[in-house]
């Protein structure tokens, strides 16, 4: 059975095997899989595909020793949007960055909108490559009904909970996420109406055209 783990359980883990908080040292960043560059797309009430954390060294060697993780996400609507977009089912990839010998873990300190991850190894440490680097989890977007717009994907850095284990042990803060106290928004989704959605607006704009069309008094020319 795999073991529980709270926010507070990093701290301890931290101070019990002698991890020391560093500053910004290291060349791996994070990535949400939702690059503001270019927003996937969801629809409003459905599940998304999942999506993929992943973690990229931004370096010129991929020759960093990566044994562990803590990466704390929420999902933010971003001007305009409407609704919620809560986060579903945090799963571990299909080829995760320690192998088989990982102890992924998700947790839930506040539920829909705010998820902790953490994964560690007591094995060998993994090595990052650069673009498109290892993946670190998968997790799926759950858009309300009502959903529409831009929503961001942000990493929470309240109390360093978003860091990684480097070498001897010392956690380290991804250069993309650093020791601040406010959320750093490293992806967006973009919830759009449904196809069937859109058919029936512009269904609905012809025949309010057409009906405007037969109301018209005669020899009116607007």
């Amino acid at each position: 059975m795999r073991p529980q783990i709270s926010w507070t359980f990093v701290g301890a883990f931290i101070t019990a095997f002698g991890f020391a908080w560093t500053g910004d040292a290291a060349a791996l960043t994070l990535d949400a899989g939702a690059p503001s560059a270019s927003p996937p797309t969801i629809l409003p009430g459905r599940v998304s595909d999942p999506l993929t954390f992943s973690v990229v060294n931004d370096a010129a060697t991929p020759d960093k020793e990566f044994g562990g993780f803590t990466v704390r996400f929420r999902v933010l609507p971003l001007t305009g949007a409407t609704g919620q977009v809560a986060i579903g089912a945090v799963t571990a990839p299909a080829n995760p960055v320690f192998g088989s010998t990982n102890s992924f873990i998700a947790n839930r300190p506040q539920p829909g909108n705010d998820v902790g991850v953490t994964d560690f190894t007591f094995g060998t440490p993994a090595t990052i490559p650069t673009a498109p680097g290892s993946p670190l989890f998968n997790y799926t977007l759950e858009p309300s009904a009502d959903a529409l717009g831009d929503f961001g994907i942000y990493a929470v850095t309240d109390f360093g909970v978003t860091q990684w284990v480097g070498p001897s042990f010392t956690a380290q803060y991804f250069d993309n996420v650093g020791s601040g106290n406010d959320p750093v928004l490293l992806g967006v989704v973009t919830v759009v109406p449904e196809p069937i959605s859109l058919a029936l607006l512009g269904l609905g704009g012809l025949a309010f055209i057409r009906r405007n069309r037969r109301t018209k008094p005669r020899g009116t020319n607007r």
